[in-house]
């Protein structure tokens, strides 16, 4: 389970892009160790650094909705609110908890979640950001 970057993800907004691939290459870290590589040191360590990167990007990513007064701002929100709150469950995981079978389980959850946030909940906002600026693909190149 590899997340691989392309255009059909791009918002149109480099700032955003670039953070998103960020995002994929941390998931793709955590995907890439398995049960018998992971430890729980490591696992912790990427888990906190991937959680405290996706609040930046949250908090970015929601100045640019209402910078262009995205219509979905508050459904959208929500969802990043939703993930926080998962996120901050998951992050207090102890030692004695850890399991390479709750490893596998978040590793899968994390790889879905931001494939299908960022391929349709994001997507929607750079058709939008796209519809009221048509040219902003030339302005971000």
């Amino acid at each position: 389970m590899i997340l691989e970057w392309s255009d059909e993800y791009s918002l149109s907004n480099n700032i955003i892009d670039a953070q998103h691939k960020k995002l994929f290459k941390l998931v793709n870290t955590l995907s890439q160790l398995n049960e018998r590589q992971v430890t729980f040191t490591n696992f912790k360590k990427t888990l906190n650094y991937l959680v405290q990167y996706a609040l930046q990007h949250f908090k970015d990513e929601e100045i640019l909705q209402r910078l262009y007064d995205y219509p979905q701002y508050a459904e959208h929100k929500k969802v990043h609110d939703d993930f926080t709150a998962t996120a901050g469950i998951l992050s207090k995981i102890t030692e004695k908890e850890f399991s390479p079978e709750k490893f596998i389980s978040l590793k899968g959850t994390l790889y879905n979640w931001l494939k299908q946030h960022v391929a349709v909940d994001d997507k929607k906002i750079g058709d939008y950001i796209r519809g009221k600026v048509p040219d902003i693909g030339k302005l971000t190149s």
